[in-house]
């Protein structure tokens, strides 16, 4: 019998597998698809920090383009960048990075499983109790603790209890063309674009994946008037430097873009990533979020099973972890994300004409808000995103 069993090998299982196995528990990671890391849904970018807190070895295998910073395009067209001479962030080939992330967490001793479903999650006393099925065989295994890590649908912790459907203002519609023969400027840099008619209440984006190559995407809310895949393709035809480009792939999804769910364990229970709702509501973005909740998951079980406590009391130092750190800001972010949406064009246009690259790092950082505040304040209706 396993002491943990991680259901859903993306980010958050694989960091939540690996991190259990590095403490000495045996570890079973099992994930419906066929295949770790397929099909992508995200824009692939991952922050540097991230990495090295996570302790993963950079790999050129799975690195293909190295980012310097950020550029914000307003509706009218003004541009802000911020640039570091150093690196600081990666893009990465998502069906490798999810893969090199599982054979880490093989290499320090757990068992990965693809091609194997979850059907059921019951709690038995001091045990969790998970039906699997793959390949027209059905069996059942015991642990201490099962990590729910299945993606936005987060079917086995809606089966216990601890989330509910997410509700549609809470969701955003994202679609990405990854795609060849474009003109990128500038490589090393992010371009992100606001605008109603750019994205609704979203933004546009272009993530460099080498010199010609890039995700291009919309991401959208459900209250939007058109759909994300309508946004998308007239953001590339009136780019000229996209418009003449080739779709190599296609890629869309729902992402979760309000709170986290309210509790992230019950006995002998956790849920990280996107089944936990652990995703920045600015940007839409959820690899850092997941990896860093994923290790917090494992750490926490390793801890609860040497104590021989597998409680939700236990279980509790994970959820406190979280809400210390990227849980407090991601809530404060819901807010955010609720004013922007609510602004005009116009707002935005004098927000991003006043702002400086130094604004655009602190606000990534979670700081400058005081800043910010005094920008509202100078413009009357702006004041209406403090209702939020």
């Amino acid at each position: 019998m396993p002491d943990v069993i991680v259901i859903g090998v993306g980010p958050a299982g694989a960091n939540a597998a690996r991190f259990a196995a590095r403490e000495g528990l045996d570890v079973l990671a099992v994930d419906q698809r066929q295949e770790i890391g397929a099909p992508k849904r995200c824009a692939e970018g991952v922050v540097l920090e991230v990495l090295k807190r996570d302790m993963v070895p950079e790999d050129e295998r799975w690195i293909a383009q190295r980012i310097h910073g950020l550029t914000f395009v307003a509706p009218n067209g003004r541009r802000v960048s911020a640039r570091e001479d150093h690196v600081v962030g990666v893009v990465v080939e998502r069906k490798l990075f999810d893969k090199y992330l599982a054979t880490l967490a093989v290499r320090d001793g757990a068992n990965v499983q693809a091609w194997t479903r979850a059907e059921s999650v019951v709690r038995d006393g001091d045990t969790t109790r998970v039906t699997l099925s793959s390949a027209g065989r059905t069996w059942e295994e015991e642990a201490a603790i099962v990590i729910c890590c299945g993606g936005v649908d987060a079917t086995m912790a809606r089966s216990l209890g601890l989330t509910e459907p997410v509700q549609p203002k809470n969701l955003s519609s994202g679609v990405q063309f990854e795609m060849a023969g474009i003109d990128i400027p500038d490589p090393t840099m992010v371009t992100c674009w606001t605008g109603r008619r750019t994205a609704g209440g979203g933004y546009a984006w272009v993530f460099p994946k080498g010199d010609d190559v890039a995700n291009v995407g919309v991401t959208v809310l459900g209250s939007d008037e058109e759909n994300s895949i309508t946004y998308l393709k007239r953001f590339i035809a009136s780019e000229p430097g996209l418009a003449q480009g080739s779709v190599l792939e296609v890629n869309a999804g729902t992402i979760p873009v309000g709170e986290s769910i309210s509790h992230f364990v019950a006995d002998g229970i956790m849920v990280a990533g996107d089944a936990a709702r652990q995703v920045n509501p600015i940007h839409a973005g959820g690899i850092c979020e997941a990896m860093e909740a994923g290790r917090f998951a494992g750490e926490t079980a390793a801890k609860a099973i040497g104590r021989g406590d597998t409680s939700k009391k236990s279980l509790k130092e994970y959820e406190e972890r979280w809400s210390k750190g990227y849980g407090a800001f991601q809530n404060s972010l819901v807010r955010a994300r609720r004013a922007v949406h609510s602004l005009s064009d116009e707002d935005l246009d004098y927000l991003i004409t006043k702002i400086t690259p130094k604004d655009v790092v602190d606000f990534l950082a979670g700081k400058g808000f005081t800043r910010a505040a005094r920008l509202f304040a100078r413009r009357p209706s702006l004041l209406k995103v403090f209702l939020y």
